[in-house]
């Protein structure tokens, strides 16, 4: 069969949905991947198949539209945040969802699957009679985000289809109430994009290793580099093996890499997965894929969240005992005591475990993508 996955230009919405594009490849499907011109080498690096939805953007650009080349701000209330994410993403399904029908018309898929974001899925899907599902890349968003996305396409009169099924991959354990199980529960697989690792991130330190990451978009925006080097200066006052994982684009932030202070083992980017395994706690600003990495080895968290979903991340780590929440302004040397508190409490890695253990339980991708292929085959409305 056809599967045509759409999603929105960000790495967090699309590397989940890889280990199970990569199943239905491996099962004989055709799959290709619809995005913005701009994102279309993440999907050929992980070895996918792409076909353009719109012309090159940024997708902070596009949520907030006043971000201009400062670090995106946080709206004052949990409304507000609510309400300016879903209109965000109704302004993405407005520029994506004219290329997807146009791939639908071309292509003819057998069946597109959406990330939870990507609202252009549902609209192409509901014009061309195709079978929808919508893929669910971490924490499911609240109602009062899609109730605000999908009133902003109405007034456009745009209406995606609903799904037909949905795939998550956040834990059971760590849902909170009035959040519903997803139709098809997947197994989080990490994948963060392709990168060479050295062998000496490998290997057990000998040392409580701490990595310290804020992910792809925010050190594109803002002053991080202040942020990162005081932090590591006052990691580096314990007893830590230090690694701190940034792009290579973002290293300049920093200043000389060789000058950070301490033994900081290395400023480079590398795929998480290949090193949290290795750590005792990772110092983060939240976001989904990070967390969900964090969580599937079972890894305590430190968060410095600054914006849109990374808000509730922490409060669901916060709330399971997985980890502690920083603030914006905390001191350097109060983080660096919070990594201490987290190392020095085992509960916070015991409860991190149990969680990993509940994201092994879920289904792996290639039972998903068996799932799939038997609905459609048994009747495109069992899907």
């Amino acid at each position: 069969m056809r599967v045509l996955a759409v999603t929105n230009p960000a790495e967090g919405h699309f590397f989940p949905m890889v280990p199970f594009l990569w199943a239905l490849r491996a099962a004989g499907h055709e799959v290709l991947v619809g995005a913005a011109e701009s994102f279309l080498p993440h999907v050929t690096g992980a070895g996918m198949a792409g076909a353009a939805t719109a012309p090159p953007m940024e997708m902070v650009e596009i949520m907030r539209p006043d971000t201009g080349d400062r670090a995106p701000q946080q709206p004052p209330t949990e409304s507000a945040a609510r309400a300016g994410t879903g209109e965000g993403f109704g302004r993405l399904a407005m520029l994506n969802h004219t290329g997807v029908g146009e791939i639908c018309a071309t292509w003819k898929p057998d069946v597109i699957v959406g990330e939870t974001s990507a609202y252009a899925a549902g609209i192409a899907a509901s014009r061309a009679g195709c079978p929808h599902v919508e893929f669910l890349w971490g924490i499911p968003l609240h109602t009062d985000i899609h109730g605000a996305g999908l009133e902003a396409l109405a007034r456009q009169e745009l209406e995606p289809a609903p799904p037909m099924r949905t795939i998550g991959v956040c834990p059971p354990s760590f849902l909170v109430r009035g959040q519903s199980n997803p139709d098809w529960a997947m197994r989080y697989v990490p994948y963060n994009g392709p990168a060479h690792m050295q062998s000496r991130f490998l290997a057990q330190p000998e040392r409580p290793r701490v990595l310290v990451t804020l992910g792809t978009v925010l050190p594109r925006y803002g002053d991080v580099g202040t942020l990162v080097s005081d932090l590591v200066a006052a990691l580096n006052e314990q007893d830590l093996d230090v690694v701190v994982a940034m792009r290579e684009s973002d290293r300049a932030k920093l200043g000389d890499p060789a000058k950070l202070p301490g033994p900081v083992r290395e400023a480079t980017w590398m795929p998480l997965a290949a090193v949290v395994g290795t750590c005792a706690a990772v110092v983060h600003h939240g976001g989904s894929g990070t967390t969900m990495t964090s969580l599937a080895y079972g890894v305590p968290q430190i968060v410095v969240p600054h914006f849109a979903d990374q808000f509730v991340n922490a409060a669901h780590l916060v709330a399971g005992g997985c980890g502690v929440r920083a603030r914006i302004s905390t001191p350097a040397s109060e983080i660096a005591g919070l990594v201490d508190q987290v190392l020095a409490d085992p509960g916070y890695a015991e409860r991190a475990a149990t969680v990993a253990r509940d994201c092994q339980d879920q289904a792996a991708p290639a039972q998903i993508a068996g799932h799939l292929t038997r609905s459609l085959t048994e009747g495109r409305n069992s899907v």
